[in-house]
């Protein structure tokens, strides 16, 4: 009988809701970069349900991540499931699950490529609103942040 094997994949594409400050490690390195993710599922009777993931990057990949990413960015990614257990105050373990990032892509140009952009010739970015010239103000609902 053949060994099936197994795999412990995440993917996700959602928006960065927090970016966690990054603690020194005991041998004076940055430790890992933890963001949260928004993701969002919409059910029948077009209900919708957000759910939160908070996700982990490690080293050089969490250095360049953190130069880019900001609050509110689309991005997907890439990783596995971890289960961290911690002691808390009274000495009881308690484990949760956390997605251990491998590969983040940003899904939209990130608010940070648009500072210090010193030029009013530079083309619109794809996932600029067309201008509108009706004259009329834009129903604020009509924005929605996910």
């Amino acid at each position: 009988m053949a060994m099936v094997r197994s795999q412990n994949l995440v993917l996700l594409t959602g928006r960065v809701g927090t970016i966690y400050d990054r603690r020194e490690l005991p041998n004076h390195k940055p430790g890992p970069l933890n963001i949260s993710i928004a993701t969002q599922e919409a059910y029948r009777d077009n209900k919708q349900r957000s759910d939160w993931h908070k996700v982990t990057f490690w080293g050089v990949l969490a250095d360049s991540i953190e130069k880019f990413i900001v609050v509110g960015s689309l991005v997907a990614i890439e990783g596995a499931l971890r289960t961290v257990q911690k002691r808390n105050a009274d000495g009881s373990l308690s484990s949760y699950v956390n997605v251990e990032g491998h590969h983040l892509t940003l899904l939209v140009k990130s608010p940070r490529d648009k500072e210090g952009s010193g030029g009013d010739d530079e083309e619109p970015a794809d996932d600029a609103e067309p201008e509108d010239d009706s004259g009329q103000e834009k129903d604020p609902d009509d924005v929605i942040p996910f």
